[in-house]
Parts: C-alpha cells; sequence; structure tokens
C-alpha cells in the first residue's frame, strides 16, 4: 500500500510539473499578447492624436488668425508671436500688450459690452481665476498641460501657469550703495528714503498675494507705513525701472528681477535685492469662452505650453513651470521655495482691490 501511495504521488508530481510548464507557456502566449495589444493600442493612440493636432492645424489655418492679450513684456511677446507663425504659416498673432491692470481693464470692458475680442490671454493666475468665475474663460485642456504638476494649472482646465516673475527691490549703484540698499520692507520706511522711492502703483496682485502669505493685518501695516513714506506713484514695472535706470529716482519697487538682469546685462547702473515676503507672481494662460478663433487660439496655448515654447521664457530670463525648465538666473531663486497660495474668489479680490487703493490714496 505504501508503494502505490509512493508510486501515486510519483505521479501527481510529475503532472504538477507538465502542468507548470503549460502555465509558463500560457504566461508567454499571454504576455506576448498583451505586449503586441500594447504596442498596437500606443501607435492607435499617437495615430487618433496626431489626427487630432491635423484636425486642429487645418481648422486654425482657416481661421487664419489670433487675439492675444498680455501682460508679458513687448518684445517677448512678439518674439513668441513670429515664433508660433513661423511654426505655422498661415496663421498670424495679433497682440495687445498692456499692464497687468490694462489687461484687465480690457477684457472687462468688451466683456460688460459682449464683446469678446480676444482669443488667448495671458496675466496672473489670481486674475485669470476671477475671469474664470465671471465666465471669461473657455475650458480647453491642452495636451501639454498634462506633464505639467498641481498647483500650477487650473484643476478645471481654464488656465495652466506659463512662467513666474520674481519680484524684487531695485536701485541705481551711482545713487545708492550696496551696503546701504534696502533689502527688506521695513528698510522701504526709513525716513532717509522719504520721496526717493518710486513705486509701480497697478499692483494690486502684489499686495492680494501679500495678503496670502502673511495675513491682512501684517500686510495691510507694511503697506500703510510705506505709503506714509512719501512714495512717488507711476503707471507699470517698465517706465519704473527705466526711471531708476536713468539716475531720475534712486529706488524703485516692487520690480521683476529679470528684467532688472537685462538692464544690468546692458550696461545699466542698476542692481535687486529680494525682500520677504517674497513677491513670486506665476502668470497664466487661457482661451476664450466666446473666442472668433478658438482652433487658432487652442494651437497658440499649445505652443506656449509644449517644451519649445517654454524654452523661450528661459531665454527671456523669466522661470517656466513645465518639469524640465531651466531657471535662467540661479541667484534670484536661491534658496527660494514658491509659495503655494490659495486663489482669492472675485469677491475676495475685488475687496482687497478696495483696500489697495484706499492704502496709497491715489487716483486709479
Amino acid at each position: 500500500m505504501r508503494e502505490g501511495l509512493v508510486d501515486m504521488l510519483h505521479v501527481m508530481d510529475k503532472a504538477s510539473f507538465f502542468t507548470m510548464k503549460e502555465m509558463e507557456r500560457s504566461l508567454v502566449h499571454v504576455i506576448g499578447s498583451f505586449l503586441i495589444s500594447a504596442v498596437v493600442l500606443c501607435f492607435a493612440t499617437f495615430s487618433f492624436s496626431a489626427s487630432q493636432d491635423d484636425v486642429k492645424i487645418a481648422a486654425a489655418r482657416k481661421e487664419g488668425r489670433l487675439s492675444f492679450y498680455t501682460a508679458m513684456g513687448v518684445t517677448d511677446a512678439v518674439v513668441l508671436g513670429k515664433a508660433f507663425e513661423e511654426k505655422y504659416p498661415g496663421i498670424k498673432v495679433d497682440i495687445f500688450r498692456g499692464s497687468s491692470q490694462g489687461v484687465v481693464n480690457r477684457v472687462m470692458n468688451e466683456y460688460r459690452a459682449k464683446r469678446h475680442a480676444f482669443d488667448v490671454v495671458n496675466v496672473s493666475i489670481q486674475i485669470m481665476n476671477t475671469f474664470k468665475e465671471q465666465g471669461i474663460l473657455g475650458r480647453y485642456i491642452s495636451p501639454e498641460s498634462l506633464v505639467y504638476p498641481e498647483g500650477v494649472k487650473d484643476a478645471d482646465g481654464f488656465w495652466t501657469g506659463i512662467y513666474y516673475n520674481i519680484g524684487v527691490i531695485a536701485y541705481n549703484t551711482k545713487l545708492v550703495s550696496p551696503k546701504e540698499a534696502p533689502k527688506t520692507y521695513e528698510d522701504l520706511m526709513n525716513p532717509k528714503w522719504r520721496g526717493k522711492i518710486m513705486m509701480n502703483r497697478l499692483v494690486v496682485h502684489w499686495f492680494a498675494l501679500m495678503v496670502q502669505q502673511i495675513g491682512r493685518e501684517k500686510a495691510e501695516s507694511i503697506c500703510r507705513r510705506l505709503a506714509a513714506n512719501g512714495l512717488i506713484y507711476r503707471d507699470g514695472g517698465t517706465l519704473v525701472q527705466q526711471l531708476v535706470s536713468a539716475g531720475e529716482m534712486p529706488i524703485g519697487f516692487p520690480l521683476y528681477g529679470y528684467q532688472i538682469e537685462e538692464m544690468k546685462a546692458k550696461g545699466a547702473q542698476v542692481a535687486w535685492n529680494r525682500p520677504d515676503p517674497v513677491f513670486t507672481s506665476l502668470s497664466g494662460m487661457g482661451v476664450s469662452s466666446s473666442s472668433s478663433h478658438p482652433n487658432a487660439g487652442k494651437l497658440f496655448v499649445d505652443f506656449i505650453l509644449s517644451q519649445q515654447g517654454q524654452n523661450f521664457f528661459s531665454q527671456f530670463g523669466k522661470d517656466p513651470p513645465r518639469p524640465g525648465a531651466t531657471h535662467p538666473i540661479p541667484k534670484l531663486v536661491e534658496g527660494l521655495t514658491f509659495p503655494k497660495v490659495r486663489l482669492l474668489s472675485s469677491k475676495e479680490y475685488e475687496d482687497i482691490s478696495k483696500i489697495y487703493w484706499d492704502i496709497f490714496k491715489f487716483v486709479k
């Protein structure tokens, strides 16, 4: 009986052995079939994506143009427009460039008049969020946006960040030595600088970001003390930095670090310090909800978000948020953690704006 049991176990062991071999062959067959299916699926997906791109490009060329509203520097905007036109012949980019407030005013005035003239708009993400809430932006999830991390794109697909601007205090090195140059907002409140500081007044978003970073009470206190020190106001950062560079005013703020670096490279006697809390403005891009050239607008967004488009911003000295992008001015971002802040609602931003204009008490 024992021998019979041993023979039976031996047979079972052989059966198990052959079964495992068969299972291995089956598994290889399944894996092979899966890989073939995956390759076919990838090819089909690629073909479908390429087909979609072809359809979009053809439709964009049929539209023939797009209207781009932006707060970025005019030279940068023109370079991007020309690069897009070279890549997609037959599609013209019409550019309106203004300050952030200028873009807001134009968009809002056209919206109230039910005239939607822009196809693509670019301002800070805080302003983009208010445009979204008011129905001014259309939803478009660009294929290029899929690689962007959360926090630099709208969760609902209405905008994506395209570059960071980092705020600084600039000064004329002929009029102010590096040792005495203001390094903080507290330094700007020193009575010796009274009447010697020029402020770009079109920066409600600067105050809004400060409120989000350190709270309304502290932000309001800082700004009221700054305003009490005899600030000189001008419209737009470009004008302020030019006047500081020319020696018309020793100090200017809040300005963008990359622009000061550009002026230095051209021989201007200017330098900068990065205050705390640092003003980091993420500039976003989105399409109109009532676009006259929807396909051309979407194609332009795809181009700006692509690696090619983001490389231009690195060349401009800006910090692009696309993964793998380089920081063109390392010392500007040294030790810097880009703050993650909650975007304000339209009502909150409106309330912040009223406080801002009340603090600095000048005519808008």
